[in-house]
């Protein structure tokens, strides 16, 4: 292999993970509804004095290498995905939240995940509103 041809592998090496920057970039400024109302109760639930985890996907892509690994298993369904999008907690006690908008619905990882919270008697439902996440969540914690 030549100087020129090393060279010219290199320079697309580097356009590759450049071109991969920009679509990440691009990927981060844009919010979806789903990531709009769950910010939304993330502070509603935090002026309730909740503890509040939010949970993203269960995939990443590493920016150095630009390759996608994956963030955690869930050994009971042999899942990386499903968990709950929001995990309420306080006193000891914790509940957890799948939040939709619109027509969206549970995937099946999802639908494990929620059998799995019912088989272990964790509290868990699907939202489409703050409103129907505060009615779900005072059926666990004492607030106003």
């Amino acid at each position: 292999m030549g100087l020129a041809s090393s060279m010219s592998k290199n320079i697309n090496k580097y356009q590759r993970k450049d071109a991969l920057k920009q679509k990440q970039k691009a990927r981060k400024k844009t919010k979806g509804p789903e990531t709009i109302l769950q910010d939304a109760m993330i502070k509603y639930f935090l002026s309730k004095d909740l503890l509040v985890t939010r949970y993203n996907s269960g995939s990443m892509f590493s920016e150095e290498s630009g390759t996608l690994f994956r963030a955690y298993i869930i050994s009971n369904n042999g899942s990386s995905s499903g968990k709950a999008d929001l995990e309420l907690s306080r006193d000891g006690k914790s509940v957890y939240i799948e939040v939709k908008t619109g027509y969206n619905k549970q995937s099946d990882s999802q639908k494990k995940y929620q059998a799995l919270c019912e088989q272990y008697n964790m509290p868990y439902c699907v939202a489409y509103s703050i409103e129907e996440a505060d009615e779900f969540a005072k059926q666990f914690f004492n607030y106003n």
